[in-house]
């Protein structure tokens, strides 16, 4: 099987070159300004131009320029995340026996700190969170192609995990499995670390 990681970039060049230069992996990248789609080509081929508003489609455009690419899967991370990669081999091997799978936990990068979040702690316990999310073409199949189209612009995770629930999904544990997935937090993003309720610092 072979897959890519999809992601969407608006800006912040400096925390998005980390995520080129540490991921090293086959990268499908969605860009929205001009400036943004010349950074990202110096780092790969497979850019889609498409608007930032609503992030919804702009998510859902880009996982379907990655399919018509002929990827068998697809690993889901912001551009400011990144995984290490024992990380990206866990997940070619599971993602080979499911449509969907996903971790519950991760693990927050900023200013030299490292921090830890175990997951939802309330009703969404369980659920995973958005980055390190893989599909399958089979699992987007299933899904008509509308993995996040009418998703707006806020609460992607939320209705992609309620859209999925018929797909042969797992949720599996960083921490548990000894895997490392990061969000580098660098103030500009859509959701602060001091907004994240029961981190712990490393």
């Amino acid at each position: 099987m072979k897959g890519c990681v999809v992601s969407a970039m608006y800006g912040r060049h400096a925390t998005v070159k980390t995520f080129f230069e540490r991921l090293k992996l086959p990268v499908v990248m969605s860009v929205s300004t001009p400036e943004d789609s010349a950074f990202a080509r110096a780092y790969t081929d497979k850019v889609i131009e498409l608007e930032n508003n609503p992030l919804g489609r702009k998510w859902n455009d880009t996982i379907k320029y990655a399919y018509d690419l002929g990827f068998d899967y697809f690993v889901m991370l912001g551009s400011d995340d990144w995984m290490t990669l024992p990380t990206y081999l866990f997940i070619k091997e599971q993602i080979k026996h499911y449509d969907l799978i996903g971790f519950e936990d991760i693990y927050f990068e900023q200013e030299g700190d490292c921090y830890y979040w175990a997951g939802y702690q309330d009703q969404r316990r369980g659920e995973p969170g958005g980055a390190g999310r893989t599909i399958t073409r089979k699992g987007i199949e299933k899904l008509d192609f509308n993995v996040w189209e009418n998703a707006g612009q806020r609460g992607l995770d939320g209705y992609f995990w309620a859209r999925s629930g018929h797909l042969n999904r797992k949720v599996f544990n960083l921490k548990k499995e000894g895997l490392y997935l990061a969000d580098i937090k660098d103030g500009k993003g859509l959701t602060p670390l001091k907004s994240i309720q029961h981190i712990q610092k490393l």
